[in-house]
């Protein structure tokens, strides 16, 4: 009876570890990023644990992106971009900060968004063309941006099409 309540005791404490095991995290593959999503710090959104993992789909990527764009009222918008999607998947998170150059009586004007990342096929002109559309979860305008071939983005008008100008609307890879 003694060996009987040992081998039962010796199965639960095995269970009991080969639980705690199945338990434990995954190491992060990219480093984390937490960001203030307002101009009150209290809100404050840790966007690589917001991406949904699913099994199958792949390591988790970061895409950083950096550029000067041109602003109707500003001489320029500052954009940092990251992306956090799985190798394998068509959806993801961003954030994103744009600085206002001299919005405000010449001093920059920072702002930040984040939300949703999801990959359409095709745009005017182009059937082949990838496109990341981001959707910002403070409920923003929709934003495009084209996938080119070296890795950079460009930015797309309200119509999913190239802007027709001298001026660069291209985000570069960063890392």
């Amino acid at each position: 009876m003694k060996k009987y309540v040992m081998g039962l005791l010796a199965l639960v404490l095995l269970v009991a570890c080969s639980n705690k095991q199945a338990k434990k995290e995954v190491p992060s593959m990219v480093e984390e990023e937490t960001i203030v999503v307002s101009e009150t710090p209290e809100k404050v959104v840790n966007m690589r644990d917001s991406l949904p993992i699913e099994e199958g789909k792949g390591a988790v990527i970061e895409r950083r992106y950096n550029g000067l764009l041109p602003g109707a009222d500003v001489p320029g918008i500052a954009y940092d971009l990251t992306l956090y999607f799985q190798q394998d998947s068509e959806d993801g998170v961003f954030n994103l900060k744009m600085t206002y150059l001299d919005a405000e009586d010449g001093q920059d004007k920072p702002f930040s968004t984040y939300g949703k990342r999801k990959i359409q096929r095709g745009i005017p002109g182009d059937e082949q063309a990838i496109v990341y559309k981001l959707f910002p979860n403070d409920g923003g305008k929709e934003i495009a941006f084209l996938l080119l071939e070296e890795g950079d983005l460009l930015f797309l008008n309200e119509e999913m099409a190239r802007i027709d100008s001298d001026l660069n609307y291209t985000l570069k890879l960063v890392k």
